[in-house]
């Protein structure tokens, strides 16, 4: 709107100017000024207007930016907070024996791949063995039986206790620890509940585990062939000790 009237009034004085000036159109020349003054007074008044209302609006966006922007450096500070918490989990690897005292024979195995970890956060841990890698017995015969007849280690090949410490103990103060865990045992395809108590050994340099304790071949589904009773026992010593892997 403020357009077209310029130019209707531009129109006016141009009309004037070619047919030549009267009283008349002196006075219409004079309201055409006056109104074209008008106009371009609003138009700078308008200007002036948008210019503050867009300062202002730079001054909002600026400062909506500073804060996004706060918030992304906020997001990129806690980052290797999380990271962190992965550091609480303590790998472990060490050696697991088993111990059968029978009355015509003593049997004995190792293994020393045994892994495990611990969440320090949770006090939850896992550990697990292969069981083909346990060696020693009393002759290669003896370990074929153990892994085809007994353990049947190709249809269930690990041996793993997962569960909870429940005793508190600290990974930072130097000390022995007495700590009661407590969990499933896994043993050929069956899961049993155990309860085992370990010594925790903590230095400047690292922790250690170890721990006794004895099970039930019965209780894992496991028979003694009548023939072998008095070569076999019917209760396992179990043996572990691990340390912190680096």
């Amino acid at each position: 709107m403020v357009q077209q009237s310029s130019l209707q009034n531009f129109s006016e004085i141009a009309r004037i100017s070619e047919i030549g000036p009267t009283k008349n159109h002196f006075l219409t020349l004079h309201s055409s000024c006056h109104k074209l003054q008008s106009i371009h007074h609003g138009q700078i008044t308008a200007y002036h207007k948008a210019s503050r209302i867009t300062e202002r609006m730079n001054k909002t966006i600026t400062h909506t930016a500073l804060i996004q922007l706060l918030f992304v450096l906020q997001i990129l500070c806690l980052i290797p907070l999380t990271g962190l918490g992965q550091e609480n989990k303590i790998k472990f690897s060490g050696k697991v024996s088993f111990v059968s005292d029978a009355p015509l024979e003593k049997i004995a195995a190792t293994s020393d791949k045994l892994q495990g970890i611990i969440n320090l956060s949770t006090n939850q841990f896992a550990f697990s063995v292969k069981v083909r890698t346990f060696e020693g017995f009393n002759s290669l015969l003896q370990q074929e039986h153990f892994n085809e007849n007994y353990l049947e280690s190709d249809k269930y090949p690990s041996i793993s206790y997962t569960g909870k410490l429940l005793d508190k103990w600290d990974s930072q103060t130097p000390g022995t620890y007495k700590v009661r865990s407590k969990g499933y045992l896994e043993c050929h395809g069956i899961k049993k509940e155990q309860i085992i108590e370990n010594t925790i050994t903590v230095t400047k340099s690292q922790i250690s585990v170890s721990s006794k304790f004895s099970v039930l071949l019965a209780d894992y589904g496991i028979s003694i062939p009548q023939i072998v009773q008095k070569k076999i026992s019917e209760e396992i010593l179990i043996t572990v000790t691990a340390s912190q892997s680096k």
